[in-house]
């Protein structure tokens, strides 16, 4: 969570490619406030041309913020441009879409796209994706690095992944969830689970049971398979199930996953297991009660 008014960068420059008048209003507003200089131009050709002109003059552009639809050229030719032309390759690019952004990374992610947001969209998505490339100020670098205090923020949002088949409990739980402060990202199956934990650094995932396609127990496999395989530290999974007793309980446990809530669940439920699992749950709320107070 950030504080209102805090500037979490120091004047970087960052380009944004934005036929959209009113998208590209609110992205200047937030970048502004964020503590960004932002350089806007309407269409792909002029954003390869400010790219070029910038390596050509030794000024150091941060990153490029790329909506989908260009006007002049498709985005996807867009960054196909940027990657192919060797002086501007290695430029830091997120694309932007109106959509849901899961369906737009098996497209863009081979092709060198950084990220993918949703925008217009959440303040903290933006800024959090930023902060994978761009440098927080010294005075708010996230807690356990140089500078902590009771005021340090992290340079991501808190991520949260619920996964479960049921509208009508995904909804219970959105809000719960909404009530603790955070806005998760929720799939209805564990396919879709095991595909969103592979493109998004989640900080916790709460897992129904039983689901289509793939049920929570072999959807919690092969995310652990995944961890190990590449290093990556177990992320906390919760398992949620109306299925429950102490032999299923062991192996949920033993398929990997760190807790089991038994439904129906409640708001101090999800909110003790967030604070349990997950010590960056703590300083979030912190940081809404500084907000508040």
């Amino acid at each position: 969570m950030m504080h209102r008014g805090s500037k979490l960068f120091d004047e970087a420059l960052v380009l944004v490619v934005n036929a959209n008048e009113t998208s590209s209003s609110q992205l200047n507003t937030q970048l502004i406030s964020a503590g960004l200089k932002p350089i806007f131009v309407s269409n792909g050709e002029k954003g390869l041309s400010v790219l070029r002109h910038a390596q050509e003059s030794n000024t150091s552009l941060a990153l490029v913020i790329c909506d989908y639809s260009l006007g002049d050229m498709t985005s996807y030719e867009f960054v196909t441009k940027v990657r192919q032309n060797p002086p501007i390759a290695e430029t830091k690019i997120i694309l932007t879409t109106q959509d849901h952004p899961m369906g737009y990374l098996s497209t863009f992610q081979p092709l060198g796209v950084n990220q993918v947001i949703r925008w217009p969209g959440r303040t903290e998505d933006l800024t959090g994706a930023i902060a994978e490339y761009i440098p927080l100020r010294r005075e708010i670098q996230p807690a356990g690095q140089t500078g902590e205090g009771p005021h340090n923020l992290h340079p991501r949002p808190f991520r949260i992944l619920a996964a479960d088949d049921n509208a009508i409990n995904l909804a219970v739980l959105k809000g719960f969830l909404n009530l603790a402060g955070y806005t998760p990202d929720t799939v209805i199956n564990g396919a879709e689970a095991v595909k969103a934990f592979k493109n998004i650094q989640y900080d916790l995932i709460l897992m129904d049971i039983s689901m289509p396609v793939m049920d929570g127990v072999v959807a919690t496999l092969q995310i652990r398979e995944i961890e190990k395989r590449i290093g990556k530290p177990p992320v906390p999974i919760i398992a949620i199930t109306a299925h429950y007793n102490p032999s299923q309980k062991n192996r949920y446990l033993e398929a990997g996953m760190n807790e089991v809530l038994a439904k129906p669940i409640s708001q101090a439920e999800i909110e003790n297991c967030l604070s349990k699992w997950s010590p960056r749950f703590e300083t979030g709320i912190e940081n809404q009660r500084a907000v508040a107070g």
